[in-house]
């Protein structure tokens, strides 16, 4: 598929008609060259079938329009054909009116039928039920919509339940609301038709628990005699069929020709620049953009890369002398309150506010207005979450548009720069779900037997060996039991329930809750795992709410709290890991060359998080060997797949210098994969973690190993997509580390250096790396 949904700067800014270089050089406060690109996509007209020719006549004419587009009527058919259907097709291609429409066809073949509709975020769920009901107001059809979740009145509720045809709720929520069934009888008696909405978000740790949590409503679905058929509408992804298959236990047909109306396209690269006193971050050069921006008069979006960004953009633009006081921005993130967000949703659409500097918080489809400009501030990890931040703006088919990339020192970042084609390729990253991961199984495999008996049969709904081995593990723990007269096995577990223990965001058993402390104020942020709070919320670690930086005062891991006040420092914070690795099981392997072998398995991982550093961005300095008081490890039974190099091949690589330098070699090796993986997967090289050695007691004498593993307990199934994707990671990482501007030995930021590395990136040689991955390649 070719990607031409970009679509920003819809306006009556003259220069748009095609952008160049031209129009930044004429104003803009500080260019220094920083247009580094400009890619043109053109535009293409839309694909449409009559409405009458998939629907019944009955829904056709009542239609607002005559027309669909042929995407949304192919994935009518297939629902006509009682298949369950995934629509993955871009921003604003129409894949709300798909499910809309077929649940109106079920009500009107039976006036019982019910629909739940789940959506990843509260906001989006209101949104759509503004959208939905409209819809079926304007077609007269009397299709009642109720959101059911933790915002909903108490009293509000039973009446949802008992006279919705649709409910519109989350997953969190239906873990919670599984257990008391049987006040949902009607509604699951009758249950026809289940959405999920955004599907793509669900992987990872996340995607695991959701994938469990749909096999637990399709089996108190079926013990009410339902058999509902499943929508899912995603971004664009590499592998939509196996995600979506995975993800609710079923087969799927995918629906992914996008016949939608676009506008042409110009999308800018922007590199800040990167010489002595005029190295500048690429949160700082994003937020002046966004300044320039909307000194024009347009309303614009920037997308940045994480929650403390945010609000250190927001600083930014507060505080930038040349940036009018008239202007009025704010900050948008999942750590603000529910109050906090809505208004700014609420200025978004009013034109009360200027700019917003955003997470991926809203870069799905919640309803925010017209945005005229969208910038996005380093890559977000993802092609489909590139997409998806380009078209929340504009979406006008008729009118040229502008996207704008600012890149840093990322290699990611860096290898998009000088490849700029790797965003327009059909080769898109695979979202990853791995549902063998036993501690989260065995979570939901007990909230399963608390919601009914579990027996034999429920095979059919759970992956049969994990399924198998959570019964054993929780019956020797004395969770569950089974009677040996009807052979049901039941939970019997000292937690009454025993569903709030799960996290959708965590695979461990342990979470914490950062709280503001602000005199007698206190304010409760959202649960962050044991492996987040070590990471980012250690004693000293800095952290931005609001455009307010606060430093954690208090980190107790035996209480699991932790305690942040304000603070003025002028730095902010980057914690340290050092890794060991052992019990390694090996579970496949091949070999590439003789004398390399490439392997995949399990093993255990002990993280150390003692050190973090100070950086300060303003003087371009960096303080190391800060203590977090944290010396006990986290202990990790997780996936990984490593490469096992023999002696020889490093002594002819190095040329038979010492041995010694081969280790920087395979440490950069190291650092550059990881960085790279976001090229390949749907995931955040923070949730992967490596080891380099040149010697390791679970591996064969005289072989040096590479590791790289998930930073999830059990497991999430990244490293061992690496493993099956391994020659496009290599060759990537290739490309980087033979093409950084830095030219250096040990390398840079950009191309082998971490951040993270609890071993102050020394040794590494770029150029060794290279050849040992070439090596391995060739």
């Amino acid at each position: 598929m070719v990607f031409q949904t970009a679509i920003l700067l819809t306006i009556e800014w003259n220069v748009l008609d095609m952008i160049s270089e031209d129009v930044f050089e004429s104003d803009y406060p500080n260019y220094k060259g920083q247009v580094k690109n400009i890619e043109r996509l053109e535009g293409r007209s839309g694909d449409f079938v009559m409405a009458h020719s998939v629907l019944p006549e009955k829904l056709a004419i009542r239609l607002p329009y005559d027309k669909l587009y042929t995407h949304q009527a192919d994935a009518i058919e297939q629902l006509h054909n009682d298949k369950n259907v995934c629509v993955t097709t871009s921003t604003a291609s129409g894949k709300t009116l798909v499910y809309a429409l077929r649940m109106a066809e079920l009500i009107e073949e039976d006036s019982n039928a019910t629909g739940l509709f789940l959506y990843p975020t509260k906001a989006l769920s209101r949104d759509q039920k503004q959208e939905i009901s409209q819809l079926y107001e304007e077609m007269g059809l009397d299709i009642s919509i109720g959101v059911y979740d933790g915002d909903t009145d108490s009293n509000e509720k039973r009446e949802i339940r008992e006279s919705s045809d649709v409910i519109i709720t989350n997953f969190q929520g239906l873990n919670y609301y599984l257990p008391h069934h049987d006040k949902w009888e009607r509604f699951l008696r009758n249950l026809q038709l289940v959405v999920v909405d955004e599907s793509h978000m669900y992987r990872g740790v996340q995607g695991i628990h959701t994938a469990y949590i749909i096999r637990r409503l399709k089996r108190i679905a079926n013990d009410y005699y339902s058999q509902p058929q499943f929508v899912l509408t995603s971004a664009t992804i590499g592998n939509p069929k196996q995600h979506t298959e995975t993800l609710i236990g079923d087969d799927v047909s995918v629906i992914e020709n996008d016949t939608s109306p676009k506008g042409a396209t110009d999308i800018v690269f922007w590199q800040p620049p990167q010489a002595g006193t005029e190295n500048r971050s690429s949160h700082k050069e994003s937020s002046e953009l966004l300044g320039y921006i909307t000194s024009k008069g347009l309303q614009s979006l920037l997308f940045a890369p994480s929650r403390q960004s945010t609000e250190l953009c927001l600083r930014h633009c507060q505080d930038e002398d040349w940036i009018s006081d008239s202007l009025k921005f704010n900050s948008y993130n999942a750590g603000h309150t529910k109050k906090e967000r809505r208004n700014v949703e609420d200025d978004l659409k009013d034109g009360s506010v200027d700019g917003v500097i955003t997470t991926t918080a809203l870069e799905v489809g919640i309803d925010i207005g017209s945005i005229d400009a969208a910038i996005i501030d380093t890559y977000p990890g993802q092609r489909t979450s590139f997409w998806q931040q380009i078209g929340r703006a504009g979406r006008s088919p008729d009118k040229r548009s502008i996207a704008m990339f600012v890149a840093d020192n990322e290699s990611v970042d860096q290898y998009i720069l000088n490849n700029p084609d790797f965003l327009l390729e059909d080769d898109v990253e695979d979202a990853v779900i791995d549902i063998e991961n036993l501690k989260i199984a065995k979570k939901q495999i007990r909230a399963a037997a608390n919601e009914l008996s579990l027996q034999q049969s429920d095979l059919d709904f759970f992956p049969k060996q994990i399924f198998q081995t959570s019964i054993h593990e929780l019956q020797k723990e004395g969770e569950i039991e089974e009677s040996p007269l009807s052979n049901q096995i039941s939970y019997i577990g000292d937690n009454g329930r025993p569903e709030s223990d799960i996290s959708l965001y965590a695979s461990s058993e342990k979470t914490f809750t950062p709280v503001i402390v602000i005199n007698d104020d206190v304010v409760s942020l959202p649960e962050v795992g044991i492996e987040r709070a070590f990471r980012d919320f250690h004693y000293g670690a800095t952290y931005y709410h609001k455009g307010t930086k606060y430093e954690v005062i208090e980190f107790d891991a035996k209480s699991e709290s932790i305690r942040l006040a304000p603070t003025d420092v002028q730095y902010y914070t980057q914690s340290s890991r050092t890794v060991e690795i052992e019990n390694l099981i090996e579970t496949d392997s091949f070999e590439p060359i003789d004398g390399v072998t490439i392997k995949k398995g399990t093993g255990v991982i002990k993280e150390y998080y003692d050190s973090y550093s100070k950086i300060y961005p303003d003087r371009g300095e960096t303080e190391h060997g800060h203590d977090t008081g944290i010396s006990k490890p986290i202990s990790l039974e997780t996936q990984l797949f490593w490469f096992e190099i023999d002696d020889g091949i490093l002594n002819d690589i190095r040329e038979n210098g010492p041995r010694q330098q081969s280790l920087g070699g395979l440490h950069a090796a190291e650092h550059a994969l990881i960085k790279m993986v976001p090229t390949v997967l749907m995931a955040d090289s923070k949730n992967i973690g490596g080891l380099s050695t040149l010697a390791h007691p679970e591996i064969p004498s005289q072989s040096a190993g590479i590791f790289i593993y998930d930073g999830v307990s059990g497991g999430v199934g990244f490293s061992h997509k690496m493993y099956q994707n391994i020659e496009n990671l290599m060759s990537r990482t290739i490309n980087r580390l033979e093409n950084c501007s830095c030219e250096s030995d040990e390398g840079c930021l950009s191309c082998t250096m971490s951040p993270m590395c609890g071993d102050g990136n020394e040794p590494l040689d770029r150029v060794q790396a290279a050849d040992i991955l070439n090596y391995i390649q060739e």
